[in-house]
């Protein structure tokens, strides 16, 4: 059975980003569980989704049974119990313990056509939240962890953090622009958790440890 009280947070960044600090500062939340990344398993669950909104729930099953045939088009099923199935799959992915009750994950593979897969993602939870991550300084990004080893690591976090930018500026309802700079400015992080309507659990103790543990 589907709680009707969950709150849904999305973390959608590039790597090296500062998106794993983000994700320990909203998991210092009360009942909060942002998972990792997850290789896209939850986009393609979404692109299932999306397929089955478009099936036809066919009403004439007693019929074909009786005619003993069944079209090309023919299908029986229950529509609305498999999206509750669907929607149950991802929750068991996000909240598998059962005791948190804002929960989420974060990922960073994402381009111009998956990006739109997460307005499905809204569709069948519409009180999600989601966090666009990215860092403006991207010179120093693209010289970070693997992205070192790569010739064409800063026009790639170009036109990724362009397509994070084009998304909220169509999707501004329910995103928030994030940055790693700002990370570091309280003031700005409070901000994230009045977009997220959980500013009562904003704890500055809990957030400096986890940037002074990231920073050592």
């Amino acid at each position: 059975m589907i709680k009707k009280d969950y709150k849904f947070i999305l973390i959608c960044s590039t790597g090296r980003s500062g998106s794993t600090t983000l994700q320990r500062i909203i998991n210092t939340i009360p009942n909060t569980n942002i998972c990792g990344e997850n290789h896209n398993a939850i986009l393609h669950l979404l692109n299932s989704y999306k397929s089955i909104k478009l099936l036809p729930q066919n009403n004439k099953y007693e019929y074909y049974k009786e005619k003993n045939k069944k079209p090309c088009w023919y299908n029986h099923f229950d529509k609305e119990k498999i999206i509750d199935d669907l929607k149950n799959i991802i929750i068991q992915f996000l909240n598998y313990e059962g005791n948190a009750i804002n929960i989420g994950f974060k990922e960073i593979r994402y381009n111009e056509m998956n990006i739109q897969i997460l307005n499905e993602f809204v569709d069948l939870f519409p009180n999600t939240k989601i966090l666009l991550h990215i860092r403006r300084d991207i010179e120093s990004q693209s010289k970070s962890g693997w992205w070192a080893h790569n010739n064409d690591a800063y026009a790639f976090l170009e036109k990724k953090n362009n397509i994070l930018l084009d998304y909220h500026k169509n999707n501004t309802n329910n995103t928030y622009m994030s940055y790693f700079e700002d990370l570091f400015d309280l003031e700005k992080v409070k901000n994230i958790y009045t977009f997220l309507n959980l500013e009562e659990h904003f704890d500055e103790n809990k957030i400096n440890e986890i940037l002074n543990n990231n920073l050592k």
